[in-house]
């Protein structure tokens, strides 16, 4: 979060809206980042207990990098959930 006096500072600037908006979304891509980290940790954990085998079929399970983009996306709403679970 940026300070109020940062905020009250580039208000006024020409520019100052543009680089608000920038400030927030760097700040929101780092988030982002920190929540996929923490969607990877957890597959990889799952992946490693399991010995990189599927429970459900006994096939090999593909690194997070090789995952599609859905099955990344339902492991970082799970890790997230869990997250904000512990939050509480």
């Amino acid at each position: 979060m940026i300070s109020e006096s940062e905020y009250r500072y580039h208000i006024t600037m020409p520019d100052g809206l543009a680089v608000l908006i920038d400030m927030y979304q760097e700040r929101k891509e780092r988030l982002m980042e920190k929540e996929w980290n923490r969607a990877q940790i957890a597959y990889e954990a799952y992946a490693e207990h399991t010995d990189w085998k599927s429970l459900a079929t006994g096939d090999n399970l593909p690194t997070w990098s090789d995952l599609p983009l859905t099955i990344r996306a339902a492991w970082f709403y799970a890790a997230e959930a869990a997250y904000k679970y512990d939050k509480a």
